[in-house]
């Protein structure tokens, strides 16, 4: 009985002959196969191999699709497309323009505010030009008349009791203190002043005193009388001490502002040589020559 045939691959001299992969996962060789794809004998699976090759991000050309050459024409622009294109151009640049005005008009308005701080705190602002009405006196009794007091001096001799000035950081405090007819008997004149560079100082310095002064007397409504006045210089107001039953003195302080100065004119009469509304009409003279003799310096 003759012997079985061997199987090929494994007769005598043959290498065995690996079987076929039928599963899924890695062929021999380490390529990956799919676990549907079909043996053949070595010829190109379009449809198979595709599908492999998608995997791995290419695309045969004939799977691309039509080639649409007008998609690719860097001349296909039309007009309405340049149009929209410069009304775009003029958007953006019109946007920049906004922008840039917005932060020009909030500049101003800064610049604005700190300028108007810088004038209130330095005392408000005279022409930079013509200067200040009035200059710092190194003798601030040299415009003082007392020529309206002629009846009550009587002849008598003044005496200078104080002529000085004091420089300040933002003014000039002046004083000026004549005396008449000895301690008791004639009467006194003071003239009080602060210079400022800017004339809002002044009316400032001149407001903040009336403040005060007319809490102050309201405080001693039995020995002094505030009186606000219109009809002197830019503004004025009277502070009057209520005359002493036995020595009948009369003591008058006038306050007024005129440009940049702050004057104030103390007028006292003493042993009843002047009455109350005498010494008024007299400080009022005083206070408009010697602010009529200082700016004529």
């Amino acid at each position: 009985m003759p012997s079985p045939r061997p199987a090929p691959g494994t007769g005598p001299g043959q290498a065995p002959r690996p079987a076929p992969h039928t599963g899924g996962g890695w062929a021999p060789g380490g390529e990956p196969e799919d676990s549907d794809a079909e043996q053949d004998d070595g010829e190109w699976s379009f449809e198979e191999n595709t599908r492999k090759i998608e995997k791995l991000g290419y695309v045969p050309r004939d799977a691309r699709g039509a080639f649409d050459e007008e998609s690719f024409d860097v001349d296909r622009e039309t007009a309405d497309d340049r149009s929209k294109y410069r009304k775009r151009r003029r958007a953006k640049k019109a946007s920049i323009g906004a922008r840039l005005g917005l932060a020009a008009i909030v500049i101003v308005v800064v610049v604005a505010l700190v300028g108007g701080v810088w004038y209130l705190v330095s005392g408000g602002g005279s022409d930079a030009k013509s200067g200040p009405a009035f200059a710092t006196l190194d003798k601030p009794c040299s415009p003082l008349d007392t020529s309206p007091m002629k009846s009550v001096i009587n002849g008598a001799k003044l005496t200078k009791q104080q002529d000085t000035t004091e420089k300040q950081e933002h003014s000039s405090q002046q004083h000026c203190d004549m005396a008449f007819g000895g301690a008791g008997k004639g009467g006194d004149i003071q003239a009080n002043s602060e210079v400022y560079r800017r004339d809002a100082g002044a009316k400032n310095a001149f407001d903040d005193a009336a403040s005060e002064s007319k809490d102050a007397v309201k405080q001693h409504a039995d020995l002094q009388t505030f009186t606000k006045l219109s009809n002197v210089e830019s503004g004025g107001f009277a502070v009057v001490r209520k005359p002493d039953a036995k020595s009948k003195t009369v003591d008058y302080s006038l306050n007024v502002y005129r440009d940049n100065v702050f004057l104030e004119i103390r007028v006292s009469v003493y042993n009843g040589a002047a009455s109350e509304r005498q010494v008024a009409g007299y400080s009022k003279d005083i206070a408009k020559k010697y602010l009529d003799n200082w700016a004529a310096q």
